[in-house]
């Protein structure tokens, strides 16, 4: 009879349950990725306009240009402030969902603990019951050739 672990349709949902919580992971660590690449394309419009500004003021400019060029400033930097926060709820969810990943992975290895040590438990007893009848069927051969045929004239 083949090894049944009752419990397999509970190792299958432990399992579903740890592929969920690391596509979780990936989209987490996703969406932070995309944040980071938003800041540091910031970043260099930032540099990139100084170094406009600084060129402007060496040739020459209007204050209307002035005015206009410091109100995109601010406008990329209350942009790169608010990418900031949200950087940092992503980096919250991303350590969230570690935290998540690991219980169900600790909580799928229990099961499958258990599925090993039931396996084992099953391979013992095979095991034992293949000795048994290999001892049974030596101990048959024996006593039929110890009693031996009653052969005539012997």
């Amino acid at each position: 009879m083949a090894f049944h672990f009752p419990l397999e349709a509970v190792l299958r949902y432990r399992r579903s349950i740890e592929r969920q919580q690391e596509l979780h992971v990936q989209q987490a660590n996703q969406k932070l990725a995309a944040t980071e690449q938003q800041l540091l394309a910031l970043f260099h419009a930032l540099e990139k306009m100084a170094y406009t500004q600084i060129e402007q003021l060496q040739s020459g400019t209007t204050a209307a240009e002035m005015q206009f060029s410091l109100l995109c400033r601010t406008a990329i930097l209350r942009h790169r402030s608010e990418l900031e926060a949200q950087k940092v709820r992503e980096q919250t969810a991303c350590r969230e969902c570690v935290q998540a990943l690991r219980q169900a992975h600790q909580l799928r290895e229990a099961v499958e603990n258990l599925r090993q040590q039931q396996l084992a438990v099953y391979q013992q007893g095979t095991r034992r019951a293949g000795q048994h009848q290999l001892d049974d069927l030596f101990l048959l051969r024996r006593n039929i050739a110890s009693d031996g045929p009653d052969l005539p004239g012997s």
